[in-house]
C-alpha cells in the first residue's frame, strides 16, 4: 500500500497480527530521501491528503538542504532563511508560527534563490516597489517587518562561525503612520465594558488598566492569576517590557 511521487513515497507499513494475519497501519509513513540516504517517519496522521503534504515540505527541506554551503559567496538566503526558523524554533520564540507563515508565504519566492552577496539597495527598493504595487497594497509598517526578517536572516548568517554572510547591506525602511494618540475616557471605557460579552470583558479590563498587548492577554491562563494575592504572574520572556506581574483588582 505505497503510493510514489517523485523521490519519495507514501505508504502504510505491514505488520503480521497475534493470529497472523496481514494488517497494514491506520497511520501513513513517509519515505524521501536526504543526501541520497533514504528517510523514513511517521507522518503522524491517517489521511492521505495531510501525508502527502507534509512528505512535499519535508521533500523542499531536503532539496534546500543539498544546497548548504559554508562558502560565503555561494550562500543563498533559502539557507538563512533556513537558518532563522531554526533559531526561532530552538529558541521557542513565540513569534515562530508568524515568522514562518511570512518566510514560505511571502519571502522565499522573491528572496530564496538570490545569494546572500547579491543583496543590496537596489534589490530592496525593487521589493519594496514590487509589494506596494499589490492589491490590496500593504501598509508600509508590514513590508518594513517583512524587511526586517530578511535583515534578521543575514545578520544571523554573519554571526555563524566561520561566517556565512561577509557583508549585511542597509535596509531603509518605509515611513511608517504616526502612533496612535489620546486614551479611552473612562466614561467611554465602562460603557463599551459593560456591553461586552464576559470573555471579552476580561480582556478589555486588563488593557484597559495595564496597558497589555493583544497577544500578552491570550497567552494567560489561569495558573498564572493568583486570586488570592489578586496577581497575574508572566514569565519576564512573555511581555515585552519584561514586567513579570500584573494586578487583578480592576474595576
Amino acid at each position: 500500500m505505497r503510493k510514489k511521487i517523485a523521490t519519495g513515497s507514501v505508504f502504510r507499513k505491514a505488520y503480521t497480527d497475534r493470529n497472523g494475519k496481514s494488517c497494514h497501519t491506520r497511520t501513513w509513513y513517509l519515505k524521501y530521501y536526504v543526501h541520497k540516504k533514504p528517510i523514513v517517519i511517521s507522518a503522524e496522521t491517517e489521511s492521505y491528503d495531510e501525508a502527502l503534504v507534509t512528505l512535499r515540505q519535508k521533500m523542499a527541506e531536503a532539496a534546500r538542504q543539498s544546497e548548504f554551503t559554508a562558502h560565503p559567496e555561494r550562500v543563498r538566503m533559502n539557507q538563512l532563511f533556513d537558518l532563522m526558523l531554526e533559531f526561532y524554533r530552538t529558541q521557542e520564540r513565540r513569534s515562530t508560527y508568524d515568522v514562518e507563515r511570512k518566510v514560505e508565504g511571502r519571502l522565499r519566492g522573491f528572496w530564496g534563490k538570490l545569494k546572500a552577496q547579491d543583496i543590496g539597495s537596489v534589490l530592496i527598493d525593487r521589493y519594496q516597489a514590487m509589494r506596494r504595487k499589490d492589491k490590496p497594497r500593504p501598509a508600509n509598517g508590514s513590508i518594513n517587518r517583512e524587511l526586517a526578517y530578511v535583515r534578521r536572516a543575514m545578520n544571523l548568517g554573519a554571526q555563524q562561525d566561520p561566517p556565512l554572510v561577509l557583508r549585511v547591506p542597509h535596509f531603509a525602511m518605509l515611513p511608517e503612520a504616526e502612533p496612535r494618540e489620546g486614551t479611552l475616557q473612562h466614561e467611554k471605557y465602562r460603557a463599551v465594558r459593560d456591553a461586552l460579552p464576559g470573555y471579552a470583558r476580561i480582556a478589555l479590563v486588563i488593557a484597559y488598566h495595564c496597558g497589555a498587548r493583544k497577544g500578552e492577554i491570550r497567552g494567560i491562563r489561569k495558573d498564572k492569576i493568583d486570586m488570592k494575592s489578586k496577581r497575574i504572574n508572566l514569565p519576564g520572556r512573555t511581555t515585552k517590557n519584561g514586567k513579570t506581574a500584573v494586578p487583578t483588582d480592576l474595576r
